[in-house]
């Protein structure tokens, strides 16, 4: 299995702020995907405090790493949580000790990618245009020099490292294409050329497909293609009249989440789920406060709440609700959405968040913490 993080939730041609995990993913041009857990499912890798109720899952979170300086990127294996911090690639045991430099000297990381054996970075260049690139350490080779796997890509964001490919989001005003490239770094190819569609969500890739969310026709939806090009891009779900601001997708279907998106203590966000080869959806849970990041993992789907802005910024919270829905259970009280955006993984039976320590946007702050899930 390979996991991924992703940077800012960017939009294309129109912002949304998402009081969520995800636009974390901080509040960036950017999308925010589902990470499977599950095996058969590599997504782009990316919640009430007074919404939605439940009893809290989990007990004190344990602290790893302190005093980071990070934007909230964040990925983890069954050995290792990497992120982002001071604009370099770090990492820590999932057990604890001491945080090592992975790669340094990139612009800015919008997105890290695991696979069996290395890890990728997608350096956006400092979101000059033409300055992104993918850059690649294996394992066995850090402490050391990256690989640069290809370079002078245009706005990227949402890297996803599935079977032997990379695909990735490259965008501007005018275009937003999907683009794809094996692993060993050859010529990268289209997977789906979207225009000057506005696009969200991230990626997540099942099976031989690449999941995407854009805007279709008056609504928000869903699309596939197949993950190494070549392919005609089929419309999963589509006409959803409220805006969709997150998704992820398994084996068992794509779920997403609904609503105003940037207008702050509204609680009209709901969650939903769709089958994978299109048809009715289902809601999972309502009167959440713009609900993104959204991850699925084994029987639950992982989200932020936004919370209910009072004055106090560590209102939002990490949530789970059951596939067959249900109310949401709170995993982590307490986080400052905005700071915290796509800034959680899970792996195994524990959730790794970077958190505010005291001060809202100071990130220099910034602290990596686990919680059993």
């Amino acid at each position: 299995m390979t996991t991924t993080a992703t940077s800012a939730f960017r939009i294309v041609c129109f912002a949304v702020l998402i009081g969520a995990l995800g636009c974390e993913s901080g509040d960036s041009p950017g999308r925010d995907a589902g990470l499977g857990t599950d095996g058969a499912v590599e997504d782009a890798g990316g919640n009430v405090g007074g919404s939605g109720g439940g009893a809290v899952a989990s007990g004190a979170p344990l602290e790893l790493a302190t005093e980071l300086t990070s934007n909230g990127v964040i990925a983890g294996n069954a050995t290792h949580i990497y992120f982002e911090a001071r604009g370099n690639v770090s990492r820590v045991p999932v057990t604890g000790g001491p945080v090592q430099r992975v790669i340094e000297g990139s612009s800015g990381v919008s997105s890290i990618a695991l696979d069996e054996t290395a890890v990728f970075v997608l350096d956006n260049g400092g979101f000059v245009p033409t300055n992104g690139a993918i850059r690649r350490m294996a394992f066995a080779g850090i402490p050391g020099e990256p690989t640069t796997v290809i370079m002078n890509q245009a706005n990227v964001d949402s890297l996803v490292a599935a079977g032997g490919d990379l695909v990735w989001i490259s965008s501007s005003l005018a275009d937003t294409t999907i683009k794809s490239m094996p692993k060993t770094g050859t010529a990268p190819v289209a997977v789906a050329m979207l225009g000057n569609q506005a696009w969200f969500g991230g990626l997540a890739s099942v099976g031989p497909d690449i999941l995407y969310g854009h805007r279709i026709a008056m609504g928000s939806g869903v699309s596939s293609a197949p993950r190494a090009g070549g392919g005609v891009p089929k419309v999963l779900l589509m006409g959803q009249s409220s805006q969709v601001l997150s998704f992820a997708a398994d084996s068992d279907g794509i779920y997403f989440s609904t609503g105003t998106g940037g207008t702050g203590n509204a609680n009209d966000g709901k969650l939903w789920k769709a089958p994978l080869t299109g048809g009715a959806v289902t809601m999972l849970a309502g009167g959440i406060n713009e609900p993104g990041r959204l991850i699925a993992d084994g029987a639950n789907i992982y989200f932020l709440d936004a919370g209910m802005y009072d004055g106090n910024y560590k209102q939002g919270s990490i949530k789970k609700v059951a596939k067959a829905g249900g109310a949401p259970k709170t995993v982590v009280a307490s986080v400052d959405p905005f700071a915290s955006k796509n800034a959680y993984t899970i792996v195994g039976g524990s959730l790794f968040f970077l958190a505010d320590a005291t001060v809202p946007g100071m990130k220099s702050n910034v602290r990596l913490l686990m919680i059993q899930k």
